[in-house]
């Protein structure tokens, strides 16, 4: 049994209020740094359509330098 204290709570009871009080804090905490990331989605941009299409990839003269480099 738990001893009751002068104020008629119990050590079991403030130490359970305690560690829920702990294991909700921190449920709290990891919703809010998640629900940042989630909550906002990127936005398209505005001028998606007048975009260039993509050729792809091509070896231009920049390229070879690089590659030239790379070797040793």
């Amino acid at each position: 049994m738990t001893k009751k204290r002068i104020s008629g709570v119990s050590k079991k009871s403030r130490r359970q209020f305690l560690k829920g009080a702990l294991i909700t804090s921190g449920a709290v905490a990891v919703g809010l740094v998640t629900g940042e990331v989630v909550a906002a989605p990127k936005a398209a941009p505005a001028n998606a359509e007048t975009l260039p299409e993509s050729k792809g990839y091509h070896v231009t003269e920049h390229i070879q330098e690089y590659y030239k480099t790379a070797r040793g």
